[in-house]
């Protein structure tokens, strides 16, 4: 039998789990799902900090959610290749979550990536994986205390949580895409849309036909 206090926590942690899970489910966008993790996820952690990143079209990883970090740091982390050495994207080329617990472990392993508070005492970047693939991942700090093998472990379902949560919304986009492409193509303007890089993302059977 487990002690009182060991009974209170894994109570505690499911609780958590099961507010966030159901907060999750009524996230349609990834925007929304942001917005969870970010007032909800990070605080049942227990880190202090936190972001969670999507990777978009185009093989970029954009912030969809972040709470906790000084704002003129995380502005570098907004959007950004996937080519860049760090945790965020190394958790996601390998597949699996790196965990760092000491400073001496971040400094040795990325020499080049500034930590975000030198009060911070362990971090975790975790991939948000869909049948075998990332999506995704999540990026928390914990300043308080070290995550021992249960922290992790939950910290681990709360992001295939998050996972589920982000494929279901792509595939909502996606659906909405497709019923709003329908109905551009038959209107009898051209319609054009263009990326943050000016490059052509949608062109309409009419704007095809002008060009």
């Amino acid at each position: 039998m487990l002690p009182r206090n060991m009974n209170v926590s894994v109570l505690n942690r499911t609780r958590r789990l099961q507010a966030f899970t159901a907060g999750l489910s009524q996230s349609l966008t990834p925007e929304q799902i942001g917005e969870m993790f970010a007032h909800e996820g990070i605080a049942a952690t227990g880190a202090s900090a936190g972001s969670v990143f999507m990777i978009t079209a185009d093989r970029m990883l954009q912030r969809i959610g972040t709470a906790g970090y000084d704002p003129n740091i995380a502005r570098g982390w907004g959007y950004f290749s996937l080519d860049v050495s760090a945790p965020i994207t190394d958790c996601i080329r390998l597949g699996v979550p790196i965990w760092l617990t000491s400073a001496e472990e971040w400094r040795e392993r990325y020499p080049d990536v500034p930590m975000s508070s030198s009060d911070d005492r362990a971090w975790a970047s975790i991939p948000l994986m869909v049948h075998s693939q990332a999506i995704g991942c999540i990026n928390l700090t914990f300043r308080t205390f070290v995550p021992d093998d249960a922290d992790k472990t939950f910290s681990v379902d709360l992001a295939f949580q998050c996972a589920q949560a982000l494929s279901r919304a792509q595939v909502y986009a996606a659906e909405r895409r497709a019923h709003l492409n329908t109905i551009l193509d038959t209107i009898s303007d051209g319609f054009i849309t263009l990326d943050r890089d000016w490059r052509c993302t949608y062109i309409n059977r009419c704007a095809a036909q002008i060009l």
